[in-house]
């Protein structure tokens, strides 16, 4: 599956992730796209944004952890500095989480 503003859910009242959305009945890839400076929903728990959801790395361990995959990303960043991609790979099934966090056009990262 992709994402863009790759949440899992917005908790409501201390929920957690895990009692947002059910883990996957199979493993399943996921690649989650957010931008830093998403004024709509919040990259993570420090971003000024409209809605407050669960933060982007976040997500992206709750489908980790959901799909058996390694906890430590190999990490590539662009040349310039904007676009940085997590690989979580190792997954049951060969499922791996990609997490591609972005500057928000016009912003910095």
């Amino acid at each position: 599956i992709a994402a863009v503003a790759g949440s899992v859910g917005f908790p409501a009242n201390g929920s957690t992730p895990e009692r947002l959305i059910p883990t996957p009945v199979a493993p399943v890839s996921a690649m989650l796209i957010h931008g830093k400076k998403d004024s709509m929903v919040a990259y993570d728990a420090n971003a000024k944004a409209l809605l407050k959801s669960v933060g982007a790395r976040e997500s992206a361990l709750w489908w980790v952890k959901a799909v058996g995959a390694q906890t430590t990303p190999k990490s590539v960043t662009s040349a310039n500095g904007n676009v940085t991609t997590d690989t979580y790979s190792g997954g049951k099934g060969g499922a791996e989480v990609v997490l591609v966090s972005i500057g928000w056009p016009g912003g910095e990262a």
